[in-house]
């Protein structure tokens, strides 16, 4: 009998990894883990669009690597 708590965890763990394994994942991770940031302000960092940066952010916060926060009327 398998134990499920064990394929859980195994489970979320390679999700983790798979999440960090995407070059531009990483590099936004590191851009944020300095400051918050726009998402216009990241894409031009990383010169990708804003559509191909905000689905890499939704990526991370499907994996709980990164959160948003709204600051007026634009999401943090």
């Amino acid at each position: 009998m398998k134990d499920r708590r064990i394929d859980e965890k195994v489970y979320r763990l390679a999700k983790f990894c798979k999440a960090l394994s995407n070059a531009v994942r990483l590099e936004l991770v590191m851009l944020l883990r300095e400051r918050d940031c726009h998402v216009t302000a990241l894409a031009e960092k990383i010169e990708k669009s804003r559509s191909t940066t905000s689905r890499h952010l939704a990526n991370l916060a499907a994996n709980d690597l990164v959160r948003s926060k709204t600051s007026g009327r634009k999401n943090i």
